[in-house]
């Protein structure tokens, strides 16, 4: 069964309880946004609640994504200063969580466990960062772009962390193949019969 027969039936349902088309359709949209609200404390309470720093680093997507949600949510609604709240919780929270990582005293070169899951997470919100940020209004973007590159500062702590041995002048030689003097594979220095 498809989902639009199943909404006409709630629909239905809620239309025969409330006596009003307009009536059912509000109260139906009033309990579905309420649901992600509801969700969210539930979340922010359990994060909380947690001790447990690598535990915490693995499971801040779920934190993390209801966050982004209503901050996206917020932006769309056009209250910028709400979404500002919003991102300055997210940002707050990954450096609490990165903190009690560092605390920790686990190798994340050896042991990288919560440290790989947060960085990875990371990665990919940072696109969809970028993204909310162009919902909210050009004059009013300068505190989000500020905390986004908090944001970025975190995800390259991380990946320092995780990575700690990098060359020291980048990531190895930048001189183009044609310039370098290599011969190509398969053919050795004839040193003998010069």
């Amino acid at each position: 069964m498809s989902g639009k027969p199943i909404a006409a039936l709630v629909l239905l349902a809620a239309y025969a309880v409330m006596g009003s088309p307009l009536s059912a359709a509000v109260s139906i949209s009033t309990a579905t946004s309420a649901f992600p609200e509801a969700r969210l404390g539930a979340l922010r309470e359990q994060f909380q609640a947690d001790h447990d720093a690598v535990h915490r680093a693995k499971n801040f997507w779920k934190l993390g994504d209801a966050l982004l949600a209503e901050m996206r949510t917020e932006a769309e609604a056009g209250d910028a200063a709400a979404a500002q709240r919003t991102f300055e919780e997210f940002r707050g929270d990954l450096r609490s969580m990165l903190g009690a990582l560092k605390q920790s005293g686990r190798n994340a070169e050896q042991h990288p466990s919560g440290f790989k899951e947060l960085q990875i997470y990371l990665r990919k919100t940072l696109r969809d960062l970028d993204q909310i940020i162009l919902i909210v209004p050009f004059e009013q973007r300068r505190p989000f772009e500020t905390t986004r590159r908090d944001v970025a500062a975190i995800d390259d702590e991380l990946f320092h962390i995780l990575f700690p041995r990098q060359p020291a002048g980048g990531t190895g030689d930048k001189t183009p193949r044609s310039q370098r003097h290599e011969r190509p594979a398969g053919q050795e220095a004839n040193y003998a019969h010069s």
